[in-house]
């Protein structure tokens, strides 16, 4: 087993998980995925473990989350290596297969590992940033969508929410090969472009 068995479940291609720096870790046979986070720096900062497919024991989680430095639990935003200095666009998605489907069609995502999760002190990164907030469209995604929006409005960016059909997250999309088109469509029919 491997990145591909990723890429048949989730449609994300193996060149996009390798460059995002997921790995397999065959001597863990039930979270063997490790998806990598970093500081904003680049530095190695911890990792979250997936199962690799949709099949699971009821009594397992389908991931283990990254453990701050004394151990608890706390939330790390992914990928932020995507908002370098005067990032002009960038998507925030809610979880990692979200935000990896967005990248693996070219465009700039970062991840929440919820909608709950995403502190306020990250926003600083965004600064001057076109944000699209693509978070699940359920009722508690679409509650912290108008949120996050609101906040990204008072602090001077411009912020968008990616609007869909219900039931569906990115990653359903992606695997259906309609993704590309959503975005593209989605930035088109807005206007949207990334320059400031």
């Amino acid at each position: 087993m491997s990145l591909e068995l990723i890429e048949q479940h989730r449609g994300i291609s193996v060149e996009t998980l390798k460059d995002c720096g997921l790995w397999w870790n065959e001597s863990d046979s039930n979270y063997p995925v490790v998806v990598p986070y970093y500081h904003v720096g680049g530095k190695w900062y911890d990792r979250r473990l997936w199962r690799p497919g949709l099949d699971r024991p009821d009594d397992q989680a389908k991931a283990l989350s990254p453990k701050n430095v004394d151990h608890q639990a706390d939330s790390h935003l992914y990928n932020p290596l995507e908002l370098g200095p005067n990032a002009s666009l960038v998507f925030i998605c809610e979880g990692e297969y979200d935000t990896l489907s967005v990248i693996d069609c070219g465009y700039p995502a970062v991840g929440s590992q919820g909608t709950h999760t995403f502190k306020a002190v990250w926003a600083r990164l965004f600064s001057g940033a076109l944000v699209i907030i693509a978070f699940d469209d359920d009722k508690e995604g679409t509650t912290a969508s108008e949120k996050l929006r609101k906040y990204f409005r008072l602090l001077g960016n411009r912020a968008y929410i990616l609007g869909r059909d219900k039931g569906r997250d990115l990653n359903d999309y992606h695997k259906l090969g309609q993704l590309d088109d959503l975005l593209d469509d989605y930035m088109f029919d807005n206007e949207l472009t990334g320059e400031n």
